[in-house]
């Protein structure tokens, strides 16, 4: 009997034991499944998203690759729409273009050759192409040597400094032939390298617009060189002032009486040009009667060396002291006195560079040291490259344009409605920013509810606790909200959203409209206001009660009850209903109930 029940709740137990473990081995199952789905659905996602992200990058890469060559294109067909302005007609306008994009020129691209030839152009006037395009190649690699040998901006040697070098070279008369015109703008380059900068085309622009004539006199080696400590301690302007008031005075006479004697006495005047009035007093020096004129004009520190301080030294005045005060003397003007003066004391410095400006790189051996290095051959590879991006982009041109064309003209016509339906413009503005704002929030509330769908298996492996539930009702949470919050911009926006068709028969059948008025008479109605024929809302008038006494009741004597009138009118007076009917509680009690 025993034997029997062991055995009996042996058998019991592990039929028990057998459904628990049967359930457990079937969930592990289950659980190994959903794992399996999980990881082939992350993978397909991942391999969706890098092939996504693979094709989105190639069409980017495209779509940024013309839009360089676009640019680039942009760019040429600008700088060639400035030379157009010129108009010099249809011929000459071809033939910059091909000379433009046919050359080959080291360093330049074919916008910058179409803005040197621009800029030549427009400095040497109608002459024909011939010599633009025979000085346009030298002008191009002078910029690029410069910004490939100094870095940057090549010492500040920009459009500007070379619009500049071209206005110079003009005005020396540089234009008779390509090959003086060249020659002088290597001096300037000897300038800018020999003073590492600090002489530029632009100080040389200020100087000769000052100096005049006594500039235009100048031969190039005094104009370049000479001037050039004379620039970099004074500046142009000053130097070019100087240097007119010099030529004024000695090289036109035109002096003081005493100036013009001490001059006699130094024998630095042909006494043949020099004019007295009827009483043998000094009149006038005739312009040209300076001894060593013609050198004077071409190169006045050589005069100085050569005719002036030995003229003092001829009388004497030999120490620093005397001849500063002899310059003083013959010189009135403190302008042109102080420019002889720092020409004398400067000798040693102007010499030495000179010397300097003589001896440093011209524009061709600039151009073959930048070919050398590695940042001219970046350089000269980037130009290349922007040759390129330009006959790539000229394809698409035509495309674009008329595209343009079309968009702007529809915007024009937009901005012409809204000019004529200001108002609709308004509200169709604010309901944007109404439904940008919902667009905001529900894209929060939908990666809220990613998130968490992510989220919840990891922590269901890592855990052991069921939080699918979780996530469902957060899912559903962030589903719900979604309209919830649509509802509420919309009922919190009616009056405009509305008012877009105010005075329309959908003003009548508008839902937003229709909810406002509702919402209206349902505050109305709860504080009992009384509508009126022409639909417009009163407070209900003041009810008139009669005023009631209020008492005691006593039987023999004794107190036995009140009598509250005010209160049982004031309950007699309420409406015999309530929200779901009629009110039975008001109806008199009968005998024997409540008790």
């Amino acid at each position: 009997m025993t034997d029997a029940y062991k055995v009996g709740i042996t058998i019991a137990l592990t039929n028990k034991i057998s459904q628990g473990l049967m359930l457990i081995s079937r969930d592990l199952a289950k659980t190994n499944a959903q794992a399996a789905k999980l990881q082939a659905t992350l993978k397909e996602i991942k391999l969706l998203g890098i092939g996504g992200a693979i094709l989105g990058g190639i069409g980017y890469a495209g779509f940024k690759a013309l839009d360089k060559t676009l640019d680039a294109a942009k760019q040429y067909e600008q700088a060639f729409a400035q030379f157009k302005s010129l108009k010099l007609g249809d011929a000459i306008n071809t033939q910059a273009d091909k000379f433009a994009r046919g050359a080959s020129v080291i360093g330049a691209s074919a916008t910058d050759l179409m803005v040197v030839s621009r800029d030549l152009t427009a400095v040497l006037g109608d002459r024909g192409q011939g010599m633009v395009q025979q000085l346009a190649p030298g002008f191009a690699q002078l910029k690029y040597a410069n910004q490939a040998v100094y870095g940057g901006h090549g010492l500040d040697f920009n459009e500007k400094q070379l619009r500049d070098l071209e206005r110079i070279v003009e005005m020396k008369g540089g234009f008779k032939s390509a090959q003086d015109f060249l020659a002088q703008a290597g001096m300037i380059q000897q300038v800018i390298a020999g003073t590492g900068g600090l002489v530029k085309p632009s100080d040389y622009l200020a100087f000769i617009k000052t100096a005049g004539v006594a500039g235009r006199l100048l031969d190039n080696k005094s104009f370049y060189y000479g001037m050039e400590p004379l620039i970099q301690e004074m500046g142009g302007n000053r130097v070019g002032t100087g240097l007119m008031s010099l030529y004024s005075n000695l090289g036109q006479g035109r002096v003081s009486t005493r100036s013009a004697k001490e001059l006699m006495r130094l024998g630095l005047v042909d006494p043949s040009m020099v004019e007295y009035d009827k009483i043998g007093q000094l009149k006038q020096i005739r312009p040209g009667a300076l001894k060593g004129m013609d050198e004077f004009g071409a190169n006045p520190y050589q005069w100085m060396k050569d005719v002036l301080l030995p003229s003092f030294a001829a009388k004497g005045i030999t120490s620093e002291k005397g001849v500063l005060n002899e310059i003083s003397t013959i010189l009135p003007n403190r302008v042109a006195a102080n420019l002889v003066s720092l020409m004398f004391l400067q000798m040693d410095k102007i010499e030495k560079n000179m010397a300097l400006s003589q001896g440093a790189m011209g524009t061709d051996d600039l151009v073959t040291l930048a070919r050398s290095s590695p940042q001219g051959a970046e350089m000269a590879l980037g130009k290349a490259w922007k040759n390129l991006e330009i006959a790539a982009g000229e394809v698409l041109i035509p495309i674009v344009i008329p595209a343009l064309n079309k968009l702007a003209e529809v915007i024009r016509d937009i901005g012409k409605w809204i000019n004529q339906h200001p108002v609709k413009f308004e509200w169709i503005v604010k309901i944007f920013a109404s439904l940008s704002g919902l667009a905001l929030l529900g894209g929060g509330l939908m990666l809220t509810s990613a998130f968490f769908k992510l989220l919840v298996p990891a922590l269901t492996m890592l855990t052991g606790l069921n939080l699918a539930g979780a996530a469902t009702g957060i899912g559903f949470l962030t589903a719900a909200l979604g309209p919830l919050v649509t509802v509420a911009l919309a009922v919190a926006n009616s009056d405009k959203i509305g008012a877009l068709v105010s005075g329309t028969w959908a003003d009548k059948y508008n839902p937003f409209s229709a909810a406002e008025r509702g919402g209206e008479a349902l505050g109305h109605w709860l504080k009992g206001d009384k509508q009126g024929s022409d639909g417009s809302w009163a407070p209900p008038p003041p009810a008139n009660k009669s005023s009631q006494s209020v008492g005691n009741v006593y039987l023999d004597s004794h107190r036995v009850g009140t009598i509250v009138s005010q209160h049982q009118a004031d309950a007699g007076s309420r409406p015999p209903n309530s929200g779901s009917g009629f009110d039975s509680r008001y109806f008199p009690m009968w005998a024997g109930v409540g008790y």
